[in-house]
Order: C-alpha cells, then structure tokens, then sequence
C-alpha cells in the first residue's frame, strides 16, 4: 500500500506541475489572448482526478505484483528417532519402505543389526535415487567358543548310523505353508537356520515365534535337543549340529556376534527350545 500510495503521489505531482505552469504561462501571455482562449486550459482537479482513477489504480496493482517472487515450498525429509528393540527392518514396515533403502540413506548406520535408542534416522523418498552401499562381508569363525569342559574323561556313546539319520529327516513332516526358498531377511539368525532346514516353512515369522507358529503347523516340537533341529531362544534361532554326552549342545548360528557373521559354541541342552 506504501508503495502504491508513493507511485500515485508521483504521478500526481508530475500531473500538478505541468498544470501550474500552464497556469503560470496563461497569466502571463493574457494580455495578448482574449478570456475564451484561456478558458480552453485543462481545469487542474479534473487532471489530477483522471491521473488518480480506477484504471491507473488497477494498472499500479499489476504492476507491483507482476515481479513479486512466488514462495519456493521446501518439503522436510521424515525423521524416525530408533525406539528400544527397533530394527531397520521393523521401522521400514513403519514408513512403507525396504530396510535396504534405510541402510543406503543412513551413512552413519554402521551395522545394520545393531541400532541405539534415540538415534535418528531420515527417511528416503519412495522415488529417491539412493547411491548403493555395501553390507559388511560375512566373516566365519572357524573355531567354536566352547563352554569349560569336564576334566573328567566322558565315555563316548556309539552316534547313530548315518542311513538312520537320514531317514529321519526324510521322515519329518512338511509344515503347513510354502517352503520352497528362503524369504527370511539375508544376513539374519532366521535366515540362515533356513538354508540349513529347507524343509521348515517360510511363515515362521520373527525368531521369537519359530516354536509356536511351527507347533501350529504341526511341526514337533520340545526340550529334548536333537541333532538337526532348531534351537530358539526369545528374538535368536541356531542350528543343533551334534547333541554331547555331557548334556550340552553344539550349535552353529548367524548374526548372535552381528549381521552376516557365522558362529559357533556350546551351551547346556536347556538353554533352547526346540523344532524337530
């Protein structure tokens, strides 16, 4: 409005000067003229009332907008702050995104399987080119962390033959829902007793629900360990390779040290529940 107001006073007063010189010069040179002459001058309010009129008033208002920058809308990425228990895997079902993607946008992540509580994580765009990152590699540990052994000498017990064991796993029962493949998320405890048991099926869940949904499907299940079967602690599954005569369980397992790492060790044969 200040600057509308400005423009109209300086087209008024460049309006009034021009009219009082004509004035000026009227009164000047009316010994020589006759009264209509100087009568046929332009009446200065009627100037000054077309000057200011609605058509240069509508005129003035586009010319002040006609520059005026549009406001630029700047969209804030999703920011996820990571709750107690929360993996990448659980906060991209949040957000309708893959865990993979987060991994990508979160340079700061260093292992995917171990997030803290309170970090903060952006969230990419669904269309969002994301620059592709590499998981750690999956290092192996080839020798087991045992549990301290009995010094006493343990007899021994004969194993069963191996054409026995065989036909016990031919035996075992197929579980409700589809086996073929592996569709446990890579890198994970789940994922790799999977490849050891492609017979289980691919519905199991989480690892803290392994023995119920599998009992539910009409998988065996219970407390007496086996060689084959699957040991499942709260959120952790691993993979029995041999029963000892001391009462203790040998067991294989991925991402117990982190994400990819394969290991090893030996644990009292109660520390498990099992699916046979």
């Amino acid at each position: 409005m200040r600057a509308k107001a400005f423009v109209v006073s300086v087209i008024m007063a460049g309006a009034i000067i021009p009219a009082s010189s004509a004035a000026a010069s009227a009164q000047t040179s009316n010994n020589g003229r006759n009264e209509s002459e100087t009568q046929e001058e332009v009446p200065r309010p009627a100037l000054i009332s077309l000057l200011a009129g609605s058509e240069h008033t509508l005129a003035l208002d586009e010319w002040l907008a006609r520059d005026k920058p549009e406001a630029e809308v700047i969209e804030q990425p999703t920011i996820h702050t990571v709750q107690d228990g929360e993996t990448l895997s659980s906060i991209a079902k949040q957000h309708d995104t893959k865990w993979l993607r987060l991994w990508q946008k979160n340079a700061a992540v260093a292992h995917a399987d171990k997030l803290t509580a309170g970090d903060k994580l952006t969230v990419p765009d669904n269309n969002e080119e994301l620059k592709p990152r590499e998981l750690p590699a999956p290092p192996v540990i080839e020798r087991p962390e045992e549990v301290a052994a009995d010094p006493k000498p343990v007899k021994r017990q004969p194993q069963e033959p191996a054409n026995t064991r065989r036909r016990a796993r031919q035996e075992r029962p197929m579980a409700a829902g589809l086996s073929a493949g592996n569709r446990y998320t890579p890198g994970y405890c789940t994922w790799y007793v999977k490849n050891k048991r492609p017979d289980l099926p691919n519905s199991l869940g989480n690892a803290d629900t392994w023995v119920s949904r599998a009992a539910a499907q009409g998988l065996a299940t219970g407390s007496t360990p086996r060689a084959g079967a699957v040991g499942q602690r709260g959120m952790h599954v691993a993979y029995v390779e041999r029963v000892n005569p001391d009462g203790t369980v040998f067991v294989s397992e991925m991402n117990h040290k982190g994400l990819w790492i394969i290991s090893s060790r030996t644990v009292p044969a109660n520390y498990f529940t099992y699916v046979y």
